[in-house]
């Protein structure tokens, strides 16, 4: 049986270094993943950032062309802030008060996706890890088996081969009482 022992063990040692291989996949891909939320995080403080400061640099031209206007108008002799002329200074503020909240907007839902990203890369991370983990433990649950299945096999082997040859007694003892069966008549 030390052709089989052998066997058996070198079946236990490879399913161990595959199954540490297996875990040690699933903790790489789940630090991978980690990385690229990190990443993913960044980019969404980015676009608030980006898009914080697109508002202001839009609020700030809005402010421009409203003065412009107010400008252009107390130049022409109009009476700036009242009736018409006061009109399309407010509504050139209410658009451009719109835009600024739709700029803000926008960044807010590219902020969002990246978090959302980032939430995918985490769960992939922690699936990846999972599964390295079960495909480490039926690889050792599989490996313990098939050195087990060698061990009965060898076993059983010894033990039909010592069975089948009945012409060759056992024991002394056992020629013995064959002996004396033969001698005595039994």
């Amino acid at each position: 049986m030390g052709a089989t022992g052998a066997m058996m063990a070198v079946t236990l040692v490879s399913s161990s270094i595959e199954a540490d291989g297996q875990r040690f996949m699933g903790r790489a891909q789940q630090k991978m993943a980690r990385i690229n939320a990190r990443r993913a995080e960044l980019q969404a403080e980015d676009a608030i950032k980006r898009g914080g400061k697109e508002a202001l640099a839009y609020g700030q031209k809005v402010e421009q062309f409203a003065g412009t206007q107010r400008a252009a108008q107390a130049a022409s002799g109009v009476e700036v802030g009242y009736g018409t002329a006061g009109q399309v200074v407010d509504q050139t503020y209410e658009m451009g008060t719109e835009d600024v909240e739709r700029i803000k907007m926008n960044a807010f839902r590219e902020a969002m996706g990246y978090k959302q990203q980032a939430s995918d890369y985490i769960g992939q991370g922690n699936l990846a890890k999972a599964t390295g983990k079960s495909q480490a433990n039926q690889t050792l649950v599989t490996g313990g088996l098939r050195a087990m299945s060698m061990g009965v096999s060898a076993y059983g082997a010894s033990r039909t081969a010592g069975s089948t040859d009945s012409s060759t007694p056992k024991s002394t003892a056992d020629t013995r009482i064959g002996s004396r069966r033969t001698a005595g008549g039994f």
